[in-house]
């Protein structure tokens, strides 16, 4: 019978989406890179906005991060920065009825 330490370190080695393989570990190393890179994911978003006439509506900027591999997260904490430093600014579209945000310079 093994002891209480060997199966702990047995336990540990094996992670519950190992049978995932590469799949997995290409998602962390997207996640490490936009960690990483939160002022280029901003210069990212601006530029977006800039190539949509300066403002685009949230579901447009989650669709646009969805295609590049940014995570909701990563993308609502850049849109968060952005918005406090004032660099973007959120509003209400009627006609669209949807959030909007849009460049302030």
């Amino acid at each position: 019978m093994p002891s209480k330490s060997a199966k702990k370190t047995e336990e540990k080695s094996a992670d519950l989406l190992s049978f995932l393989g590469g799949e997995v570990e290409a998602r962390r190393e997207a996640k490490v890179e936009v960690a990483g890179g939160s002022g280029e994911l901003e210069r990212a978003v601006i530029s977006f906005l800039r190539s949509k006439g300066g403002k685009a509506a949230k579901s447009e900027l989650y669709e646009w991060a969805k295609k590049r591999g940014v995570p909701p997260a990563a993308l609502y904490n850049a849109l968060t920065k952005m918005l406090q430093s004032g660099a973007i600014r959120r509003s209400f579209d009627e006609n669209l009825q949807e959030i909007v945000f849009a460049l302030t310079s």
